[in-house]
């Protein structure tokens, strides 16, 4: 999504939203549940201000669901 110069550079980045697919847009459905295509809308319209908000949000679920998943591996290993 932010260009590789300008994002090592610190400086505000050009965003390419070209780059979103499909499992992109459906993980914004997922997390956003009802307002997943307003959300979508809003990325497609102002790209650098919804994506300041929607990708935080998408790495905290990543994370959250990723330990979610971690920790019932251990249970079911158990059963």
């Amino acid at each position: 999504l932010l260009e590789e110069s300008e994002k090592d550079r610190g400086r505000a980045a050009r965003i390419n939203i070209a780059c979103l697919r499909a499992i992109h847009y459906k993980a914004i459905e997922r997390v956003y549940g009802d307002h997943g295509q307003e959300i979508i809308e809003h990325v497609r319209r102002a790209p650098r201000v919804a994506l300041n908000v929607v990708l935080p949000r998408l790495r905290h679920k990543d994370e959250e669901w990723r330990k979610a998943r971690r920790d019932m591996n251990k249970i079911w290993r158990e059963v």
